[in-house]
């Protein structure tokens, strides 16, 4: 249907302004070793390696206890510069030019099975309420309260700042 047209290139159009990869098999290095932990495969530890160190130290925590409850947690998005951030607010994927990914201290995090995609296209998918409840526990903000829900967000607090910086 037209709806499904406009929803899937919506999808596509917000994969690619934040470099995700539009086809879930093309997060490809996802466990090449069963005793890897999540927050050592290589693009998360790359993404990490961008936001500030205390809030990684969090995020590897989500990261492994999302892995535990038998989800292949990879990291979307992290720090983002200004230019990315109006790109996020034109394309209305953002309402704010202030994000906590400006400042280092938020993540999108996603199934590297699915992305937004197939049953992550529903916000009450398990992998978005089991990422709010783990955040939650390590003492982090999970973007699924909002108003206008983003599931994937992960960050240390729900609004920030030029203070944050």
């Amino acid at each position: 249907s037209d709806l499904t047209t406009l929803q899937g290139n919506t999808i596509q159009a917000f994969l690619g302004l934040i470099g995700a990869p539009k086809h879930k098999h093309q997060f490809i290095d996802w466990k090449d070793s069963k005793k890897m932990p999540a927050s050592t495969l290589p693009r998360n530890v790359a993404k990490l390696a961008t936001v500030k160190p205390a809030f990684a130290a969090k995020v590897r925590l989500v990261l492994d206890d999302m892995e535990a409850l038998g989800w292949q947690p990879v990291i979307a998005e992290a720090k983002r510069n200004a230019a990315q951030q109006a790109a996020k607010v034109a394309g209305g994927f953002s309402q704010t030019n202030h994000s906590c990914h400006l400042y280092g201290i938020a993540v999108d995090i996603c199934d590297a099975r699915y992305a937004w995609n197939g049953p992550a296209a529903n916000k009450k998918f398990k992998f978005w309420t089991d990422l709010g409840v783990v955040a939650h526990k390590h003492g982090l903000f999970w973007g699924g309260v909002w108003k206008m829900q983003d599931v994937a967000h992960v960050a240390t607090k729900s609004s920030c700042g030029p203070g944050d910086a």
